[in-house]
């Protein structure tokens, strides 16, 4: 790419990333009009800390904690200006996530959380430890809160551990930040973690590079390991099937798992298979071939599933 090619590249990348920015500083300010209180995650609040004097961090959408709490009128709020719940018409237990839920109008992307992923701690007790844990930022032309450096940098950690070892983005942010902030920020961070049920998620995370196995080793968290951040990356299908189905406590639930993968919805058939988008006969079709593309995949999927217990 040619020195001017490049330079276009980054000038849409910032005026997109202000408009993200723009767009968070109106949701916040509406949230906290009707009195719910929210935490931007990710975006600004590693790219404004981090990445000082170096290319820009783009990001895709407006990540924000909410209390479980205010949970479903957070959601009724942006229902009311527009945006449209991405995942519910699937209707796919394991697509629905308080962990990252998409909310979307146009090509505004607004993903709400009421926990993050990794931290097994109840969602009440996340918002109460993080809450208590925030700074103030300048984001979209208003003060809002974003997590304190610890908790920051616990989140780095957990968001490596959960798109794995080649996602390149939640990579680089975690070894910037490995590079940048003390060992004290990260015994915090690390004691966050204990707090939080994180530990291992945590510790997975940083072991992806070199630099981070050594900070695992100085906190003492190296021997630790998160079986859901081992599968969640994991090439083989149907692995984080399994772990899922193991966790999932009680032969009814497990047999209603065990249907809704089998036989999802016909909007959930759409998504996953493009034979199910050919009409009538190519969903009818798509619907025979899931239950034999489960059986091929099961003993595979078994076998990583334990491998990862055993690492784990």
């Amino acid at each position: 790419m040619s020195v001017e090619g490049a330079k276009q590249v980054e000038r849409l990348l910032a005026a997109r990333t202000l408009a993200i920015d723009a767009l968070t500083g109106q949701i916040t300010q509406l949230f906290e009009d009707r009195g719910v209180e929210s935490i931007v995650l990710k975006g600004p609040a590693v790219a404004n800390w981090l990445y000082r004097g170096r290319p820009i961090r783009a990001y895709g959408d407006s990540d924000l904690l909410v209390s479980p709490a205010d949970w479903e009128k957070a959601q009724a709020i942006l229902e009311e200006v527009g945006f449209a719940d991405d995942l519910g018409p699937l209707a796919h237990p394991r697509m629905e996530s308080i962990t990252s839920y998409s909310w979307v109008r146009g090509d505004q992307n607004i993903d709400l959380h009421c926990s993050i992923w990794g931290m097994g701690a109840a969602p009440t007790k996340v918002w109460e430890v993080l809450s208590a844990r925030t700074v103030p930022m300048q984001v979209g032309g208003r003060e809002v809160r974003v997590l304190a450096p610890a908790p920051r940098a616990l989140h780095l950690g957990l968001h490596a551990a959960h798109h794995g070892i080649e996602a390149g983005k939640p990579n680089a942010d975690l070894k910037l930040a490995i590079a940048q902030l003390p060992d004290a920020v990260w015994t915090e961070a690390a004691e966050i973690a204990v707090e939080l049920d994180a530990t291992g998620a945590f510790a997975t995370g940083l072991m992806w590079s070199p630099e981070g196995t050594a900070l695992a080793e100085r906190l003492g968290i190296s021997e630790e390991r998160s079986v859901e951040a081992l599968l969640s990356t994991s090439p083989v299908p149907m692995a984080q099937g399994f772990n899922e189905l193991a966790n999932t406590p009680g032969l009814k639930a497990k047999l209603a798992l065990v249907a809704h993968e089998l036989f999802p919805t016909p909007a959930f058939m759409r998504w996953w298979s493009p034979l199910a988008r050919r009409g009538p006969v190519g969903l009818a079709a798509a619907y025979v071939w899931r239950p034999l593309w489960f059986g091929l995949r099961a003993g595979p999927g078994f076998m990583a599933w334990r491998r990862a217990r055993r690492i784990g």
